[in-house]
Parts: C-alpha cells; sequence; structure tokens
C-alpha cells in the first residue's frame, strides 16, 4: 500500500511505539526492499533519552520529499511521548504542516489488519475538518492519496497579523493626517494570495509593548513574543531572519531585503572668502612661513654690514621680509644689494618664489572653477573613530544586541557608542543640532523624509 508513496520519498524516518501491529507494519514494509534510504528508531527510548525527532533527522532529511512516519498502537505512551517533547505538545507543532495524515491500524477478529487514513483540514467549517478514508491493503497508494494537502483553501478564515504600521514600504499609513489608511507592499502580497486562498486578515497597529522582536531575558518580546505565545497568526512585516528566530517560528522564502545605514548631516562647505588658503595645505602653509622666516634672518644678516644704499633698512628684520616677499607676488625690484654671494642666493629664491606663487595661482583657479567639497566619513571605522554621536530608535531591533555580542571589535565600539532615544523626531532633532549619526533600515531612511540634507 505505501511502497509507491516511499518510492517517491527522498528519504524515510520511521518511528514506533514497539507495539506488535506497529512491527507488523514495519515487518511488512521492510519487504517491499524501497529504494530510499529509511532510518528506524524506537519510541520508547525517547523517555528515557529525551531525544527529540531532530536528534534522528540525517543528512537532507525533512526536505520537501522527505517522509516521516510515527507507527503506534499504544496512545497512552505516545501521549507520555509528546508531553516530554520541547515547544509544546508535538501535535500542535506538527499541525502547522501543510502536509500530515494519520494511518490507524486496527487487529480485526479473523488477525487481519485493517488500515485508516486520517486527516485533519483545520481550516474547513463544521464536522468536515476530520477526512476519514478505509484503506485496502492490496491497493497501492501516491502521495497524493495518502499525503493530502492540508490547506487547498482557507475556506473565508481570518488570519491575525502580528503588525506593526510603522515599518516602510512593507507597512505603513497612506495618510499622515488621520493615520487609518494602512498601505504597504506586504499587504498588497497578501491581500492578493489571500483572494486565491480565501482568507482576509486583522491588521495591529503596534504590539502592546512597543517591541519588534528581541529576545529579553528569556521572553520573546514584541510580534515575535505575539507569534511564539498564539496570539496572533502571521508576521508580515520585514523580520530579519536569525538563528534564535528560526527556532520558534517558521520563515517564508525572501521576498524583500535592506540594509542599515548610519546617516549624517551634511557637513557645511568651507566659506568662499577663505578661497585664499585652499590651494595649499596646513603643512604646505607651515612650512612656507618656517622657510620664509629662516630665509629672511639669513639674508638680514647677510646684508647688514653692507654699505650700499640700495637696501636702506639694513637693521629691520620685517622690512628685509617684505623686499623678499615682492618676488611671492610678482612685483620687480630697481636694484639688488651690492654684496658678493648676493645675486646667486636671489636668483634661487626668485626661483623657489616663481614654482610657488605659479602652484598657488593654478591651484586657486581649480578651486574657484569646481569648488572642493567637505571631507565626509564613507567607512564604519571612520565613524567610530570620529566624534560623531551614534542615535538608534528603542524599538526593540536586534541591532544593538547583535552588535554587543559580535566577536568584530569595529561592532563591539559601535555598541559602546550607541545612545537610544523613543521618538524619531528626538533623534532627527540631534542629528541635526549635533551632528549626530543615526542608525536605521536604508529604507526607512528615505521614507522618513528628513528635513535637511543627509548623507
Amino acid at each position: 500500500m505505501v511502497k509507491p508513496l516511499c518510492d517517491e520519498a527522498s528519504s524515510l524516518l520511521f518511528l514506533n511505539d514497539g507495539s506488535f501491529p506497529a512491527k507488523q507494519f514495519l515487518h511488512d514494509f521492510l519487504l517491499t526492499h524501497t529504494t530510499a534510504p529509511v532510518q528506524l528508531a524506537d519510541m520508547t527510548t525517547w523517555l528515557s533519552d529525551e531525544q527529540t525527532p531532530s536528534d534522528y533527522y540525517q543528512n537532507n532529511h525533512n526536505t520537501e520529499f522527505s517522509l516521516t512516519m510515527i507507527v503506534f498502537y499504544n496512545a497512552s505512551l505516545v501521549g507520555m511521548l509528546l508531553a516530554s517533547l520541547p515547544y509544546g505538545h508535538l501535535l500542535v507543532e506538527a499541525n502547522t504542516g501543510r502536509h500530515l495524515s494519520l494511518v490507524q491500524t486496527q487487529v480485526l477478529k479473523d488477525a487481519r489488519l485493517r488500515y485508516t487514513l486520517t486527516t485533519y483540514l483545520p481550516f474547513k467549517p463544521g464536522t468536515d475538518r476530520f477526512c476519514v478514508q478505509t484503506l485496502n491493503p492490496l491497493e497501492a497508494m501516491t502521495r497524493q492519496h495518502l499525503v493530502q494537502d492540508r490547506f487547498p483553501s482557507f475556506h473565508g478564515h481570518v488570519l491575525h497579523l502580528a503588525s506593526w504600521t510603522d515599518n516602510f514600504p512593507v507597512m505603513f499609513f497612506d495618510d499622515f493626517t488621520t493615520n487609518t489608511t494602512v498601505a504597504g507592499l506586504g499587504l498588497i502580497i497578501l491581500t492578493e494570495i489571500g483572494s486565491i486562498m480565501n482568507f482576509t486578515y486583522t491588521v495591529q497597529y503596534n504590539p502592546p509593548d512597543y517591541h519588534w522582536g528581541d529576545f529579553i531575558n528569556g521572553t520573546w518580546m514584541g510580534m515575535a513574543g505575539q507569534l511564539v505565545r498564539r496570539e496572533k497568526d502571521l508576521i508580515i512585516n520585514t523580520f530579519s531572519v536569525l538563528y534564535e528566530r528560526m527556532a520558534v517560528m517558521d520563515f517564508s522564502v525572501v521576498i524583500f531585503s535592506d540594509s542599515f545605514s548610519a546617516v549624517l548631516k551634511m557637513p557645511k562647505p568651507e566659506a568662499r572668502w577663505a578661497a585664499v588658503v585652499y590651494p595649499f595645505t596646513e603643512k604646505m602653509w607651515v612650512a612656507l612661513v618656517i622657510s620664509l622666516a629662516l630665509i629672511t634672518l639669513f639674508f638680514h644678516l647677510f646684508i647688514t654690514n653692507s654699505p650700499t644704499s640700495v637696501y636702506t633698512h639694513r637693521a629691520d628684520v620685517l622690512s628685509t621680509m617684505v623686499w623678499l616677499m615682492r618676488s611671492i607676488v610678482k612685483q620687480g625690484f630697481s636694484s639688488i644689494p651690492n654684496i658678493s654671494g648676493c645675486r646667486p642666493f636671489l636668483i634661487c629664491w626668485w626661483l623657489a618664489t616663481l614654482v610657488l606663487s605659479t602652484s598657488y595661482v593654478s591651484n586657486l583657479i581649480a578651486f574657484i572653477t569646481v569648488p572642493g567639497q567637505p571631507n565626509k566619513i564613507r567607512t564604519l571605522k571612520e565613524l567610530v573613530e570620529s566624534h560623531h554621536p551614534l542615535y538608534i530608535a528603542d524599538y526593540g531591533s536586534f541591532i544593538p544586541s547583535y552588535m554587543a555580542t559580535s566577536n568584530d571589535p569595529l561592532y563591539l565600539k559601535m555598541s559602546q557608542k550607541l545612545n537610544y532615544l523613543l521618538e524619531y523626531s528626538d533623534i532627527i532633532d540631534q542629528v541635526y543640532q549635533s551632528e549626530a549619526a543615526f542608525l536605521e533600515g536604508t529604507n526607512y531612511i528615505e521614507f522618513l523624509n528628513i528635513p535637511f540634507e543627509y548623507y
């Protein structure tokens, strides 16, 4: 009966309670020599060894084409087993599966075995939720007959969303005046699926505890907590796929991806009137001033005792500096001191000033033509080492705990730099007034429409 079904499976796991009917079933099955790999497990060992079905999973078992069977006759033993499993009752957990059937074995008076197949359709109305069939052991059963789709339709069921309407572009208020019309990508997708699967839904504006879905002191908070406690049915908000979350909830395929960005106010451009100092760097200006002072002192001592009348202020060092600077601003000389060795010295000085003045004028023209942009922070390392404080909205995001427990020293430093505020308006004020950085999802930052230029 089940051989064709098992032949279609990629792997098989049989859990049995050690009863005679269960062993008889396994004996008959193993005689069929199915081609799929088979794993056998005795459920009686679970109570003593505290094992779970996942302990028996090997390789790629539990995939879409794998088949797990619990073969039992002793209902009380199975009840004790299910009560000992973690995360609540196994049947409750398994009830969320798309394919789930119960095959019951009964021993008739003439020692023959009779099989009944029960499929529970949770969303079907009335007494039709239990679909019971009597199976013929001699009739070959396919996967479609034995493992039926339990959710072909939701029959008008109402799903209750664990949601937060402040989550652009997945879910947000379309009107900012009354905050009554909810729109978003997630609702569009869910509405389309509901029209096909015949269900509707209710929207929750925000979780009661105003947490997104973090794990605090052993308790799931926010939307994740509502789903884990089965207060709600579904989450369609953006939810990062984390290992801890995957242990307590099922994720769909990824339909939307986002990143986190740090926002800073655009630095003010340099004042236009200060363009006279832009062509050279600070180190270059310092080197020029020191060089001019040393050359002035040397030249002044060099010509102090000269009897020439060309240079009248022989004892004035400042006048010597002004006279030497005439070549920097391209002013000529009517005469020079009549001292041996003065001309070679001045030729070298004039050549140097010619190069400096030409470079300065060229850089100045280039700056005026294409104004220079202020320096911006480009990397997380630059942000951590900068004076800018870092803010994040305190709504229960996983980012703070992730950075605080990360092995990356850069994230640890960012965690120590984090400041928390409840309102986005307060964070934006801090970004504007104190040049702070704001950490948030990239798409949501654009949705906030921050009233100043940022990068």
